[in-house]
């Protein structure tokens, strides 16, 4: 096996593991998102970097933040994104209470996917209930992130095609 191969293999093998990846080693069947607009709603600085740097990897380039409550709102009425990403929402109570909100004052088809630090079944049904459309747990792979999206874009489509 020539090194060059043996390299490609390793660094496969490693992106697999960690969930890291580059854009161009996914395969043609993962939807690609670019001339997606997506709202980042986190009071956390870091995640917000993080979770743009994942949705710049796969060709979303179209990346607004909001580090509070009251700034996402306003952001979202006036930019009208495809896909609302909420995190830490302190301000507003907690992201379920922001989703809840979102779901009453701006938009009640607009896909928002919920990421949060709990995983029990209890706050998964609250979040739902609240209108998250897809929910996502800390810490989060790349892949994870990227399935999120796919399922909150194809669902919204969907719905949209009921309509029509």
């Amino acid at each position: 096996m020539s090194p060059r191969l043996r390299h490609i293999q390793i660094r496969q093998i490693v992106l697999r593991l960690t969930g890291a990846f580059h854009k161009d080693d996914w395969p043609d069947r993962v939807m690609r998102f670019e001339g997606l607009r997506v709202l980042l709603v986190d009071v956390d600085d870091g995640s917000r970097r993080h979770v743009t740097a994942i949705l710049h990897q796969v060709g979303i380039e179209s990346c607004g933040e909001a580090d509070d409550g009251l700034a996402g709102l306003e952001r979202l009425r006036v930019e009208h994104p495809d896909l609302l990403m909420v995190g830490r929402v302190p301000d507003c109570g907690d992201g379920i209470a922001f989703v809840r909100q979102v779901r009453e004052e701006v938009s009640d088809s607009l896909p928002i996917i919920l990421i949060a630090e709990y995983s029990d079944l209890w706050r998964l049904g609250e979040a739902r209930q609240a209108g998250a459309t897809e929910f996502l747990v800390r810490p989060f792979t790349a892949r994870a992130l990227v399935q999120r999206i796919q399922r909150a874009v194809a669902f919204s489509r969907k719905a949209v095609l009921r309509v029509v």
